[in-house]
């Protein structure tokens, strides 16, 4: 059976996403919740599925004009328990159904099973969860996603998203740096310097004092860790699978790395196209100082969120990257200050593994 429903998704991978599905019938589409809302003066539609990350006002004032036109919605959330206060006044306007972002493939089953009322122990589970945090660390208890991606290959990604996870992690902020770009670096490290230890059964390989979790399989384990950061190397978007898009848009921080060149702004003007509106941070690799006002005008509203790396040959180099201080400044201020752990620098070159013969 196919239902017709409207749809408010802000952002092409979840609309595409949400279409594939075989009980759906997209019959409106439109990324202002506000639009939607007069759609339904218009249109015939038994379902409304709507990105509250769009707008919190918004949603408020469209669920209680659904509900007037006897339109059931599914509401998009980023985690129950992170928007539990938006999902009590939605529930309260009489939306039953919530998805978390990473768990679109549910929409099928309220389309074919919508609830009767909303399960508050969804909530109470997250409040209960919220009161055992409570005798926690502070460290424990702040978890922030780096999603860190780059416009083309070789333009810096892993090389930027590894420098940023040591940054944090020698300043005190336990990091763990998450390989999700197919490239295997981390294991061919742990094969390279002798210094790098390779967990094997964990899927993790620590240098230096950082963790490097390779095995996509480690993660959910990882997020139970003490970790005070999250660094996520997506590599090329243009590599990205559907399901990785999605995990993209789930991050606190998006980080887009970018470049100068002719062919690179080419394959920035695509980037941005696909990012936009998605809270992006723009780092530019390899720009001179001489052009970086330039690159600041060009990019116009994003200028404020626009960072330019220093040469940075070794991601591990002990350098200080001031422009991930300026870049991370508003989620370390969200972070309890913990004292500066300084490691000490690895010989490298002195300290290859021989090859094997």
């Amino acid at each position: 059976m196919k239902y017709r429903l409207v749809l408010a998704a802000g952002h092409e991978q979840i609309s595409d996403q949400i279409k594939k599905f075989d009980e759906v019938e997209v019959v409106e589409e439109n990324d202002d919740i506000e639009i939607i809302e007069e759609v339904l003066e218009f249109v015939d539609a038994d379902f409304a599925v709507i990105n509250t990350m769009l707008s919190t006002e918004k949603s408020l004032h469209f669920v209680q004009r659904a509900q007037q036109m006897r339109v059931k919605v599914i509401c998009i959330v980023t985690d129950l328990n992170v928007d539990k206060k938006l999902i009590l006044s939605l529930a309260g306007c009489g939306v039953m159904a919530f998805i978390q972002i990473n768990e679109l493939y549910r929409i099928p089953e309220y389309l074919e099973a919508y609830p009767e009322q909303f399960d508050y122990q969804l909530l109470q589970d997250s409040i209960e969860v919220d009161r055992t945090a409570g005798a926690k660390s502070a460290m424990q208890k702040r978890k922030t996603t780096v999603a860190v991606l780059g416009i083309m290959p070789r333009i810096g990604t892993t090389t930027h998203a590894l420098s940023l996870a040591k940054y944090l992690n020698d300043r005190g902020y336990k990091t763990a740096y998450i390989e999700l770009n197919g490239s295997d670096y981390i294991r061919q490290l742990a094969a390279t310097y002798i210094a790098a230890v390779d967990d094997v059964a964990e899927g993790k390989v620590t240098y230096e004092g950082l963790d490097m979790y390779y095995n996509p399989g480690s993660v959910p384990k990882a997020l139970r860790m003490p970790y005070l950061f999250y660094i996520y190397d997506f590599g090329d978007i243009h590599e990205l699978k559907s399901r990785e898009q999605i995990t993209w848009l789930e991050k606190d921080i998006k980080v887009l790395v970018a470049g100068t060149k002719p062919n690179e702004i080419d394959q920035l003007q695509y980037a941005v196209q696909q990012v936009y509106n998605q809270n992006t941070k723009y780092l530019f690799n390899f720009c001179s100082t001489d052009e970086q006002q330039d690159v600041e005008a060009r990019m116009g509203s994003r200028s404020d969120v626009t960072y330019f790396a220093t040469w940075l040959p070794d991601p591990f180099a002990a350098e200080e990257n001031f422009y991930f201080a300026e870049m991370m400044a508003d989620a370390l201020a969200k972070t309890e200050t913990v004292s500066e752990v300084r490691v000490e620098k690895v010989q490298k070159n002195r300290l290859w593994r021989k090859k094997r013969r």
